[in-house]
Formats: C-alpha cells, structure tokens, sequence
C-alpha cells in the first residue's frame, strides 16, 4: 500500500474553511469547521487520485513547501496566511470481489445507468460509491 502525503492550504472565509490542493489544480473543497474542511479534503483527495489513475493519468507527486511557497500561481493563497496541513493519500490497489445484497429494483436501476454510461456494474457502483464518500 502506496501513501502519498500532500499539503494542503486551509483558509478561512465567510461561510467557514475552504482547502485550496496546490498539487492539484482545481480541487478543492471545504467545511464549516477546519476538522469537517479536513475531512472532506481526504475524501475529495482520494477520488481525484482514484480518477486520474482510471484515465492513467500521472498522479502528481507531492511537493515541499518550500516548493508550494516558491509556487508563483500560489502567491495570492499564501497571503491570506493560510494553515499548512498534511493529508495523506493511499494509492488504490487491486480490485477486490465482493458479494452485497441489493434490492432487485435497485439493481436493475444501476445496470441501466451503467449500460448508458458505457461502465460495467462494478466500475458504476464503484464511482457512485467514490462520489458518495467525497461529499
């Protein structure tokens, strides 16, 4: 199991903390408290590196701070004094089969949604489920 540990800028704002990814740009997200912030940058952290491995894409390595603070497009998050935080990332691993119980109804619902998304049942319930974590 593969750990990555990336930093992440938490700001405070009118509606509570937002989490800038300045290894990722373009995400983020936020809470109404710095640990709910925190939380939620976890999740959002894994389901972005879980999608850009499904298109094989490079998962970013993280930088220093040193490196983020030296980081022009940067300058404007650092002066509003940010909190420094680290949020680890596992790298997925292998699939694994499961067996779940599931309403028939539901079941057909989600074959459905799979076959017109062009995805197989697990890679759908995989991403509904991925979704369904970040929030």
């Amino acid at each position: 199991m593969a750990v990555m540990r990336y930093l992440v800028l938490v700001e405070r704002d009118d509606t509570g903390f937002s989490v800038i990814f300045p290894d990722f740009p373009g995400a983020g997200t936020s809470g109404d408290t710095v640990e709910e912030a925190l939380a939620r940058a976890e999740d959002n952290l894994a389901v972005h590196i879980e999608g850009l491995m499904a298109e094989n894409l490079a998962v970013p390595e993280p930088r220093a701070l040193e490196a983020l603070k030296a980081d022009a497009e940067l300058a404007e998050d650092w002066a509003a004094d940010p909190l420094v935080a680290v949020i680890p990332a596992v790298l997925p691993e292998k699939a694994e089969r499961i067996n779940i119980t599931i309403d028939s109804g539901l079941l057909r619902r989600v074959d459905r949604a799979a076959e017109i998304s062009g995805e197989t049942r697990s890679g759908y319930v995989a991403q509904a489920l991925r979704e369904r974590l970040a929030h």
